[in-house]
């Protein structure tokens, strides 16, 4: 990428906070591609370990997700570069956590949904899901890091 542009972008996030959206990237005119924007937020932070730094700020924190019928409490473990494009992690779920199996009309545990043998893998995915659409949200979305769900643990004691 051309180093005039990379500046531009880099001090306009400074002045006014990351934006990696394609309607901002798009105004250089010039095709910008996934790893570039990440070599852009890694520049912008000082590098990856000081996002390490900044990611981990959100290990040990429980949060809620109340989504599609799920709610249930998470808490992230633990953060890992991924192939120098972004960043994985892994997350405990409480599986005492509730979700609704709409065909069923019925509540179950997320614990019993998840180990159950005829749509536990569907469950483990939209799990998944949800999970991941949070981290973009509440990371990806505010702060241009590429974050994504690794594995998932789903702890049937409750966290």
């Amino acid at each position: 990428m051309d180093e005039k542009i990379t500046k531009l972008i880099i001090d306009y996030w400074r002045k006014n906070g990351v934006d990696t959206s394609e309607t901002f990237l798009s105004l250089f005119g010039m095709p910008i591609d996934d790893d570039d924007i990440y070599g852009l937020v890694v520049e912008f932070y000082g590098g990856v370990e000081k996002i390490y730094i900044k990611l981990n700020k959100l290990v040990g924190k429980k949060f809620n997700i109340s989504d599609g019928g799920y709610n249930y409490d998470a808490i992230i473990e633990s953060f890992q570069l991924y192939d120098d494009e972004g960043f994985v992690c892994e997350i405990d779920v409480d599986g005492n956590g509730e979700v609704e199996i709409f065909n069923l009309d019925k509540t179950m545990t997320i614990s019993q949904a998840y180990n159950d043998s005829e749509f536990g893998w569907e469950i483990g995915m939209e799990i998944n899901d949800s999970l991941n659409s949070w981290l973009y949200k509440t990371i990806t979305e505010k702060t241009g890091i590429p974050v994504s769900v690794d594995k998932v643990n789903v702890i049937g004691d409750g966290l």
